[in-house]
């Protein structure tokens, strides 16, 4: 247990600093002087956009049947 929980600090203090030192990468990034650092910073936010995942869809109860969105029409457009 000792060792886990010494583990699980370590991970959260490396984020900590993984952390500051993008927000520090993409500040330097925005200043002409320093655009060495923006594919730098484009492949830390495309590394980050993967490990969040894709948002699952929501499945569909199979009971219900798909129906389509239709919108109703109005009493005047059917009475012309």
């Amino acid at each position: 247990n000792a060792i886990a929980g010494a583990n699980l600090i370590r991970r959260q203090r490396l984020a900590l600093i993984a952390g500051r030192a993008y927000d520090v990468g993409s500040a330097l990034a925005k200043d002409p002087d320093h655009a060495i650092l923006v594919p730098h910073v484009a492949e830390i936010k495309r590394l980050k956009r993967l490990a969040r995942g894709k948002k699952k869809k929501p499945q569909q109860d199979p009971q219900q049947p798909q129906t389509p969105a239709t919108t109703p029409q109005s009493s005047t457009e059917t009475k012309q």
